[in-house]
């Protein structure tokens, strides 16, 4: 995926009137989206432009090197290639980077990591989601490790790096019942208690807790 575009826009309501970066790209699929920056050190359109530019050009450096071929590329480098480029090109944000990394490494790596990219087949998916049944993962688990490593399949095959896509004709696993979990009033209270014990009120882990606790936003969001 390559940027095809970059302009700049002036951010006239925030203080000292910054300029901001944009660039334009499509997805895998043909849809457009837009990613940006403020570029504050700008003193003008002009140079707003030309820090654009150099993004520009930086961002489909990067997009270039992902975009070797895939011939003779290990699983493993191919997945980590693709999520650190999401990562910088903002189609991720770093908590999603995290999971995917974790769940890639504990149940995806051990069983396929060292296969070449290209040679996986429906033998090899299927042995690899028979080794998740088998550890004890959950269903709501399976379905979100398997969905999350088909994504990188389909992106190389929409993009045209690869001839077929193993996954075709494959059912995604179930999701199994979902379940919500909340702490108990007893569980609150301790868990207040214990920020006011522990942290001092202008600490801003004491504003992040209570804003977990009061507005349900995940760290992220914080």
């Amino acid at each position: 995926m390559f940027y095809t575009s970059y302009s700049v826009k002036q951010a006239k309501h925030l203080k000292g009137k910054p300029w901001r970066a944009i660039l334009e790209y499509r997805d895998s699929a043909g849809k457009r989206h837009q990613t940006s920056k403020m570029v504050r050190e700008a003193k003008g359109k002009r140079e707003a432009d030309r820090l654009a530019k150099i993004w520009f050009d930086e961002m489909n450096a990067k997009a270039e090197k992902v975009a070797i071929p895939v011939l003779e590329k290990t699983i493993t480098q191919v997945f980590e290639e693709y999520l650190d480029y999401q990562l910088q090109t903002g189609e991720i944000e770093r908590s999603t980077y995290n999971v995917q990394l974790f769940n890639y490494n504990k149940y995806t790596k051990p069983v396929l990591g060292d296969f070449i990219f290209t040679d996986l087949d429906r033998v090899g998916i299927s042995k690899w989601i028979s080794h998740l049944h088998s550890i004890g993962l959950k269903q709501n688990t399976i379905h979100t490790v398997y969905s999350q490593f088909k994504k990188l399949y389909t992106h190389y095959y929409n993009t045209g790096d690869l001839i077929r896509d193993p996954f075709k004709g494959i059912s995604t696993p179930e999701k199994g019942e979902s379940r919500i979990t909340h702490l108990t009033n007893k569980q609150m209270d301790e868990l207040l208690s214990a920020a006011m014990d522990e942290y001092e009120p202008e600490d801003p882990m004491y504003y992040g807790i209570l804003l977990a606790f009061y507005c349900g936003l995940r760290r992220g969001e914080i």
